[in-house]
This record gives C-alpha cells, structure tokens and sequence, in this order.
C-alpha cells in the first residue's frame, strides 16, 4: 500500500483520546452504600458486565472511527510502482521577480543553470512534465527536450499561486511510475508547502532570500489636454521593500533632460507618498520617473507622453442655436484650464481645426486634426 500524503498519518495518535476519557470516566467514579442492596447482587452483577462491555464495544467504534479517518486523508492507493522508469514534475517559476540582479546575471539564468544540471545528474530513460507560473504546461518530455525548453523560458506577469501550483503538479503524476517533484524558485520553500501536506518536493533555490528592491508603485496625474503656461501635478508612490534602510535617487526627467532630483531615505517596508508640479511649455513631452537601479530594475521606471498645446481650435455646425451653446459650453474652463486657450467658431474660417463637431446635414465640413464628433 502507498499513500499520496504519507505525512498525515501522524495524526493516528489522536486515536488515543477516546482512552484518555474511557479510563478518566472510570477512575471518577464513586461508590455509594444503600441498605438492602444486598438482596439485588446477582441482578446487579450481571448488569455491570454487560455495561461494561458495551463501554469497550463503544471505544473500539471511536477509535476505528478515528483510525479510518486519517486513512482517508492520507489518500491509500494499491496501484505497483515501476521503479525503473522515473517522472520528474517540475514548476518553474518565471514570474517578473527572477529578473533580480545577482552576481551581474538575472535570478532566471541561475535558476536556468540549475535545474539543467539538476537534469543531467538523472537516467536517461527519465521522462519531465514542466508546469510554468506563466499557465504553460508540457508533458512528457525527453531530457534533450526539457533542456531546449529551459533555453526558451521567458519572465511572464501571470502567476500561478505556490500552494495550487503544487496540486496542479500532483494531478498530473503517472502513479505507475516513481514520481519527484522539483520546484525552481526565488522565493522561501514555505511559501510553497505551508498550504499542503507533502514534503517530499525536492526545492531548487534560485537565488538569495535577501533581496534589496525599491519600487514605483504608483503614478498618477489629471489626464486631460494640457496647454502651454499651465501646470502640471505628478502624484508618486513609492515603497522600499528591502529588510534595510534605502537611499534610492529619484529623478523626472522631460525629453532627456533631468528637471527634477531628490535623494529619498525609506525605512524598511516603508510606503512614501508625494507629489510633483511642472509647469508645461508647447510641444510633445516625454516624461519618466526614475528611481536609481537596484536588483529589481523592472519596476524602477514610467514612462509616458504629452502633448501641450497653446490653443485649440473648435469648429461647431449646427443650426440648433441652443444646441450650439451646450456644446460650446463643454468647452468651458470647467474642462479646460482658461477660456483664452480655446477658439471656436461656427463658421468655416479656416482648413482645418483640432476638434470638429458636426450636427448638420451639411457634409462641407473642416479636416479635424484631433477628432471629429457627428452628432
């Protein structure tokens, strides 16, 4: 007989508690002295023994019951195993955290280099399932095979949780055959096994516990269009996710030129919270927010692009007068900055505008730099 969780039957000692209360049920009890009971005795005396052997017919049913219970969990199976074909089941690990920097090389390539010598130290006729955090699973593979696909194993944003990845890998285990478990990863090995059972997982440690990574978590700002003059506030959050004290430089910088640098000192798992304000000159604008690189560079950077314009120029058709000046008002400083920064005209005077809206059969309308509305 085997078992899928050989590890719960240690609970089988807690069959001892129905002996526990058994034997504290019968050392409590107390003799009491009536008269003429003596007239009773034989009657008395066969009674007790038929209950007391139901006592001992009642404990054996509570510890059966106990002992099968643990038996159940414990998952038994008859099935014989072929020991000289063996399976490996392995669950690579290649969420964006084995990009972090060790020894000049990204936690991925080291974990890569593992598990291939991991791989090679095994039989030949050895067969590998491989389940990746990514959701790709591949089975069957022959030992050339699984090290073609280490070679083309990528960082994904999907990820699997630790705890299924490893019942996913049970499910997929051919009974028949001697099965091992291999997990490739940065994080702790109780990440993995402290929703589970089973220990008998052979854990490969891709990289160091202590990682030092100080991150962006957030940047927002009023998406809207910006004009030339007007100011701008970049809202940032930041957090330090080492077990020390960090002292990360931030930058803003705007079409490659720095406009903004501060040295930030954060606390351990501490969370900063700040803003920044610019004022916008006309053009196209590339802004980044940069933190100075630490082991985890993916999230040390973001980007994005705005465009700053002195006027825009609104062009309306429409013989609705009222409607004319609801959409007119749209247009109002309740959206844009000021009044000044917007041009509209409900005749055609020139070729083209920024924004055209047309509530009118006549199709004669301006080219729209930016967007044409039909109403």
């Amino acid at each position: 007989m085997h078992f899928l969780y050989p590890n719960i039957l240690f609970l089988s000692v807690l069959a001892v508690i129905p002996f526990l209360f058994h034997f504290k049920k019968r050392l409590n009890r107390k003799k009491v002295f009536f008269p003429y009971v003596f007239l009773f005795e034989n009657e008395i005396k066969g009674k007790s023994k038929r209950t007391r052997l139901e006592e001992i017919i009642l404990l054996i049913i509570r510890v059966l019951i106990i002992l099968l219970t643990v038996l159940f969990l414990a998952a038994p199976y008859f099935k014989e195993v072929d020991k000289k074909h063996k399976e490996l089941l392995i669950f690579f690990d290649n969420t964006k955290s084995m990009l972090y920097l060790q020894n000049n090389q990204t936690v991925l390539n080291i974990a890569k280099q593992k598990l291939n010598k991991y791989a090679n130290r095994v039989p030949e006729k050895t067969t590998f399932k491989l389940l990746l955090a990514s959701g790709r699973y591949f089975s069957d593979m022959s030992k050339h095979e699984l090290i073609k696909k280490i070679r083309l194993i990528k960082v994904s944003d999907k990820i699997i949780p630790p705890a299924r990845a490893v019942k996913i890998l049970e499910k997929k285990k051919d009974k028949r055959k001697n099965n091992e478990y291999i997990i490739v990863s940065d994080f702790r090995k109780n990440r993995y096994f402290k929703f589970i059972f089973s220990r008998d997982i052979t854990y490969i440690n891709a990289g160091s516990t202590n990682k030092r990574n100080v991150s962006i978590k957030r940047m927002d700002f009023i998406k809207r269009l910006y004009f030339s003059g007007e100011k701008i506030v970049f809202k940032y959050t930041l957090k330090n996710f080492s077990n020390i004290t960090e002292k990360p430089i931030l930058r803003l910088i705007q079409n490659k030129k720095t406009v903004f640098e501060k040295t930030m000192v954060l606390k351990p798992e501490q969370e900063f919270n700040s803003s920044l304000t610019l004022t916008l000159k006309k053009g196209k604008h590339t802004f980044k927010l940069m933190l100075s690189e630490d082991n985890f560079p993916y999230d040390n950077t973001i980007s994005f692009i705005l465009n700053v314009r002195n006027k825009l120029n609104v062009f309306i058709s429409s013989q609705d007068k009222l409607l004319r000046k609801l959409l007119a008002k749209s247009f109002s400083p309740g959206y844009f900055s000021e009044k000044r920064n917007v041009n509209i005209d409900y005749k055609r005077k020139r070729s083209s505008y920024d924004v055209v809206v047309i509530n009118s059969v006549n199709r004669n309308y301006p080219h729209a730099d930016m967007k044409t509305i039909l109403i």
